[in-house]
């Protein structure tokens, strides 16, 4: 135990108490003397100095040992004191060191989830420019508040024929034919305010002038906070060629190349109705090879499959652009001509007549057409005229063939052109 656990008198009172205890004894020594016999002198002296040497003690430690002591105490106590603040010391220190190895665990956890995180954010990076470069579409990326285009892959400088450099910057209205830029701004504006994707059928303009047909799908996009508008650009030049091709391989007959009667039920109806409000003339001719079944019989189908090649392409080569050639049936074929009356219909029909007639046709020689011609009555429907067409075309197989044969005039509207 250090001494500042003991509990000691005050120095004063030890000294006095110490006193007067040598006092008394020192008393009761000179009483007892005179009647102890035989003591000597020197023994007597040696009694008065230890009692003398008693009584130095108490002063010895109120001018000597107290202070020491003391010093001491303080000593004990600044040590315990120094203890106990280097024991709290050691425990802060453990706390902060349990601490700061969290953090640095925390913090190296974090680094490496933040360095995986980059990780895949540069894969994913790659992969999105991987996947935004080999696309077939062409892409844009165009900022929803500015419409100016910040991105471009590969297929949006082949579509327009302009570099990446060239493309980034220009306002998404840019990209399409001049006089429709004021309407590709407005769905421009309407395509970043609906959430969904679009889709669209546009058109662009190549650096070279040539408009592309393209189909667009679009969709609002937000990238580090920003709203942006992606498009991605189908060319359809090949798409509506062959839309095309196959809108004319249904409307064409395959063998001749003339319209079928898909086209003729179309054609008709258009006709009709706008000779009918116009009061316009129409004309319609039927005509058929006569006796086309003793070539076939003779020369074989494939011949006369021949035949009926050449004399589509000799009879589209007479008639007018505004006129439709249509494959009946067979070996007979229809001539729409519109703003035509009888008469005009009747001198085609004799040129055409005339010009096969005398025709050389590989493998059989020559051969002849009959015609039947009709004009358009007020009241009439494609049967009614096409009927009148065919029983004047019957008329002229009855008078002989090789010939032109109109219904009466009386029959028909004026000609009027």
């Amino acid at each position: 135990m250090s001494l500042k656990h003991k509990k000691i008198a005050h120095p004063f009172l030890l000294v006095l108490i110490t006193a007067a205890s040598i006092f008394i004894a020192e008393a009761l020594v000179m009483m007892a003397l005179p009647f102890i016999r035989g003591i000597s002198p020197v023994y007597e002296g040696t009694i008065d100095a230890l009692l003398l040497t008693m009584l130095v003690f108490p002063v010895l430690y109120l001018f000597l040992f107290r202070p020491m002591i003391s010093v001491i105490r303080s000593l004990s106590e600044a040590e315990d004191e120094l203890q106990q603040a280097n024991e709290e010391l050691e425990a802060r220190v453990a706390i902060r060191t349990s601490e700061l190895a969290w953090a640095n665990d925390s913090l190296k956890k974090e680094m490496e989830e933040r360095v995986k995180i980059e990780g895949d954010l540069r894969d994913s990076e790659k992969r999105y420019r991987c996947l935004w470069e080999d696309m077939n579409d062409a892409a844009f990326l165009a900022d929803a508040e500015t419409g100016r285009i910040t991105d471009a892959n590969r297929s949006a400088e082949a579509l327009l024929m302009r570099t990446r450099e060239e493309i980034i910057g220009m306002h998404q209205s840019g990209l399409h034919p001049e006089g429709k830029s004021m309407e590709y701004r407005r769905v421009f504006r309407e395509y970043k305010e609906i959430p969904r994707g679009n889709i669209d059928d546009m058109e662009v303009v190549r650096k070279d002038g040539r408009v592309v047909p393209v189909t667009i799908s679009s969709a609002p996009v937000t990238i580090a906070g920003r709203q942006f508008l992606i498009g991605l650009f189908r060319d359809m030049t090949e798409r509506k060629r062959l839309e095309e091709e196959l809108r004319r391989s249904a409307m064409t007959d395959r063998l001749t190349g003339a319209f079928n009667r898909l086209k003729f039920d179309e054609v008709m109806t258009i006709e009709l109705n706008r000779a009918r409000r116009y009061r316009r003339p129409l004309s319609l001719s039927i005509f058929d090879i006569d006796d086309f079944k003793r070539v076939n019989d003779t020369f074989g189908h494939a011949v006369g499959d021949n035949v009926l090649v050449e004399l589509t392409k000799i009879v589209k080569s007479m008639v007018r652009e505004s006129s439709y050639l249509f494959r009946w049936g067979g070996e007979e074929f229809v001539i729409l001509l519109p703003e035509v009356g009888l008469d005009g219909a009747t001198v085609q029909a004799e040129r055409i007549r005339k010009e096969i007639e005398v025709h050389d046709f590989e493998g059989i020689g020559r051969v002849t057409v009959s015609f039947g011609i009709a004009v358009f009555r007020h009241d009439d429907t494609d049967d009614s005229l096409v009927k009148r067409a065919d029983e004047a075309l019957y008329r002229a197989k009855e008078m002989g063939k090789n010939r032109v044969e109109g219904e009466a005039l009386k029959k028909a509207m004026p000609e009027g052109a």
